[in-house]
């Protein structure tokens, strides 16, 4: 069980010009090899919606800490996922 969990993951990267059978091919390599498939188009689609739901429903502000003099504030903490900046 140790061997299995420490063995490096397989990533399949499929590119070819649309309408070529690549969403085909990646649905038959997930079911017959027990892949998790992303979806770039659907990725990206979801993205989108997380930005556009932030910029209509943005956070309430946290208040900046006091500074000392010459000190910097700290860099604003990301919303987004490391992948998706």
């Amino acid at each position: 069980m140790i061997d299995i969990a420490n063995k490096e993951i397989m990533r399949v990267l499929i590119l070819a010009k649309p309408r070529s059978g690549k969403t085909t091919l990646a649905k038959q390599l997930q079911a017959r090899l027990n892949l998790v498939r992303v979806s770039a188009d659907s990725w990206i689609d979801n993205l989108f919606k997380k930005i556009k739901d932030r910029e209509e429903n943005p956070p309430e502000e946290e208040p900046l800490p006091e500074l000392e003099e010459g000190q910097e504030p700290p860099p604003p903490k990301s919303w987004l996922a490391p992948l998706e900046e």
